[in-house]
């Protein structure tokens, strides 16, 4: 990955700065991964150590739900961050608990709409900290949510940009470590919300330096260029949901043919029905 973000975009051509960024993407989804596991096997041998501090947790938590802003401005979502004037101590291990709050924003992310709202709030009373990660997407069904802390359990098994079903058990998992519990409350149809409760501290607050966290998050669509009038182009209608595969088979097809695309099956019957193309190719399990 290092090497891969020390070229320089500028000195590449396009078709070698959009494989180099591909590229770069899924090495950081690749570590994450192994992160991941990495702290399933701490976690089953009673070796995840912490290295607790007190911590202004608005601050803290400010700061990594900011970074998100840009990803928000991106896919047409309001971000909401709602913070307390006043210092909430907590004692957290900065590290550790990043987990917790960049896998909440995360799939809040993944799962709103565009034009949804995520809003990240904290409240603090009665010596207990409260921080709910909220969003409007289309929530759990009713049977599933006694199980999305559970390893490798996924709301959507037939969407692979959802995740692995880690994050959510290591959120759970981390947050309990700290002293602390995560709970969910969704509605389908009416999005889900996560509270994170942790007990205050009366201590002064260390300094701790945020970084924005590096998100592995597919590309845009390249603009199409319009068709000249009349020109009878053969047309490819490219089916999956995820971003990244499609954008690299369009390349694999422009400029000879005329690309659209598609992200799930009914929205590819819709594209197929009104643009009647020569040929489809789709992903086999699609949501």
């Amino acid at each position: 990955i290092g090497p891969l973000d020390d070229l320089d975009p500028a000195t590449l051509p396009d078709e070698a700065r959009q494989a180099v960024a591909l590229a770069a993407r899924s090495g950081r989804r690749l570590l994450r991964l192994t992160n991941q596991f990495l702290a399933l096997a701490r976690l089953d041998a009673d070796a995840f150590s912490l290295s607790l501090r007190p911590v202004d947790l608005g601050a803290y938590v400010e700061a990594l739900s900011l970074a998100f802003a840009p990803l928000a401005a991106r896919r047409g979502l309001r971000l909401t961050v709602d913070m307390p004037r006043e210092p909430a101590v907590a004692r957290i291990d900065p590290e550790a608990f990043e987990q917790v709050v960049i896998n909440l924003l995360s799939n809040a992310f993944k799962y709103t709409p565009a034009g949804g709202h995520v809003t990240v709030s904290l409240v603090a009373d009665d010596g207990a900290a409260r921080l709910v990660v909220a969003d409007d997407g289309p929530g759990v069904p009713s049977e599933q949510v006694a199980h999305l802390f559970d390893r490798f359990f996924r709301v959507d098994e037939t969407n692979a940009e959802m995740g692995s079903g880690i994050g959510l058990s290591i959120a759970h998992d981390v947050t309990e470590l700290h002293g602390g519990t995560l709970t969910v409350d969704s509605t389908p149809g009416a999005g889900s919300a996560f509270t994170v409760s942790l007990p205050l501290v009366a201590a002064a607050p260390a300094t701790v330096a945020v970084a924005a966290p590096v998100l592995d998050l597919p590309a845009e669509a390249p603009a199409l260029a319009a068709d000249a009038p009349g020109e009878d182009r053969t047309t490819i209608l490219v089916v999956d949901d995820n971003a990244d595969i499609r954008r690299y088979v369009r390349q694999q097809f422009e400029p000879d043919y005329r690309v659209i695309e598609a992200v799930d099956g009914q929205d590819a019957l819709d594209v197929a029905r009104e643009r009647l193309p020569d040929c489809i190719v789709a992903d086999v399990m699609l949501p």
